[in-house]
């Protein structure tokens, strides 16, 4: 690739790359070492519309809080404030059942407490189902990856790679121009890929390039597949495969079949840990779980999962990115008490017939409730590991706030609880039946049919 230029700042010029940094984070984001990471990081906010705020702006308060975010990163001014906004989620956020929500509104709402309902809930989103080409249209205001920085060669015999110079800086990386131009790199990687004519470490780095390209495209299935052979590659010859291990694990949250498991983070660990001292992780942390609550929408999966990367961000050897990756979560966390609390009282307060007669909404309302709680113990969990960080005055004082906003959540977990219990008395003397009692309704007599059905049969054999 051509020489980039990065916010309006030179990098300087591409230097040789070790021989085992052909799938790692450095093999295509810091060539020479000297690369300013954070600035190639503010790439892939600007590409998830971080910096592009639908919704309003986000209030003074809370851009304080992103400017403090970003300042842990090194960052100042504006680009610490959109830095920081993007990492505690401030990215254009479909949450599932509220339609699209500006990232600064949903910030704003989320870390100003108050009781009032902010968003709308609609009868449809009540039941939420995976959709895999839903899922990617939401994703497209996420933040995501950067294009790289170098391609370690294979642009002079690719040409199309020089073509990513181009793309504009200024647009999001889903803007129709940059989308062609990243389309026209990945059709003549897969073209090469399978041509035969590259060594396997020139495969390993081709197929990882292709996994990020089409990661950056939002085709998550193709780059999967890629990402999986191009660890494969990177095992068979014994090298490090940092970047396509990210890839594979973060998509592997678009799978229509997911169940999550602890062992689901695996994958996001290992790409972590066996490369510390990538500046990038606590935005690679960022994209992992804006994913992740996406498939918390559906649910696909629960509020639990949300503590096992509190224990990977705790690792000692991410111990430099500690700080900021915690306060990344902790963020996170009272967005998804916002939305849960959000949805308990747009539901329990509904004038919508269809809401009120519908026997599974007591149900929802009373799992959403006991998700409710998991996150004030795993955001308690967050404040007391942000507090065990020696933090300076400063943050000390940031960390104060986020206490203070934890204790007004806390209190409010006994209006939500009224809510719930009094929306399942109204259905109750409504005549409208609990969730199981529907089941049993429906299941009840194709049971007592299969029992005779049964019973039937072993006389009819007796009699025989």
């Amino acid at each position: 690739m051509r020489g980039v230029v990065l916010l309006g700042m030179l990098v300087t010029p591409q230097l040789g790359l070790a021989g085992d940094e052909v799938a790692t984070f450095a093999a295509f984001y810091e060539p020479s070492g000297v690369v300013n990471w954070l600035l190639i990081s503010l790439i892939a906010i600007a590409a998830g519309a971080a910096i592009f705020f639908t919704g309003g702006a986000a209030s003074p308060a809370v851009a304080a809080i992103g400017t403090w975010v970003g300042g842990t990163m090194g960052l100042s001014g504006a680009a610490a404030t959109k830095a920081g906004l993007a990492l505690l989620g401030g990215g254009s956020i479909a949450s599932g059942g509220f339609g699209m929500v500006g990232g600064a509104a949903l910030l704003t709402a989320a870390l100003t407490f108050s009781t009032e309902l902010a968003f709308d809930y609609s009868f449809g989103a009540l039941h939420a189902k995976y959709e895999y080409h839903e899922l990617v249209e939401r994703s497209k205001g996420l933040t995501t990856l950067p294009l790289p920085k170098t391609t370690g060669g294979l642009e002079k015999r690719i040409e199309a790679l020089n073509a990513l110079d181009d793309v504009d800086k200024e647009k999001p990386l889903v803007a129709p121009g940059n989308v062609e131009l990243i389309r026209k790199a990945i059709t003549e990687l897969e073209t090469a890929a399978e041509s035969g004519e590259f060594e396997r470490h020139e495969q390993a780095r081709l197929r990882s390039l292709l996994s990020l390209l089409l990661f950056i495209a939002n085709d998550y299935q193709s780059a999967h597949d890629h990402a999986e052979r191009a660890i494969e590659t990177s095992e068979g010859l014994g090298l490090s495969s940092t970047l396509p291990t990210f890839i594979h694990a973060t998509t592997r949250l678009y799978d229509e079949r997911l169940r999550w498991r602890d062992t689901y983070a695996d994958g996001l660990r290992t790409a972590l840990v066996d490369e510390p001292k990538n500046k990038l992780i606590p935005l690679l942390v960022a994209i992992y779980v804006d994913r992740l609550s996406l498939r918390m929408d559906d649910g696909s999966v629960g509020p639990e999962a949300l503590a096992v990367i509190r224990a990977l961000v705790n690792d000692p050897l991410l111990e430099k990115h500690r700080t900021t990756n915690l306060i990344g979560l902790t963020g996170r966390y009272f967005v998804r008490l916002k939305l849960a609390q959000q949805k308990i009282g747009a539901l329990a307060t509904s004038n919508s017939v269809l809401i009120q007669n519908d026997a599974r909404s007591a149900d929802v309302l009373e799992q959403t409730l006991s998700d409710y709680d998991v996150l004030l113990e795993g955001a308690e969990s967050a404040l007391t590991d942000l507090q065990g960080t020696n933090p300076s005055r400063k943050d000390a004082e940031q960390i104060q706030v986020f206490t203070k906003l934890f204790a007004d959540y806390r209190g409010d977990r006994v209006r939500l609880e009224g809510l719930v219990n009094d929306f399942r008395e109204r259905q109750v003397q409504a005549g409208v039946a609990p969730g199981g009692v529907v089941m049993w309704l429906i299941l009840g007599p194709v049971l007592l049919l299969v029992l005779f059905g049964l019973a039937a049969w072993r006389i009819r054999g007796k009699g025989a």
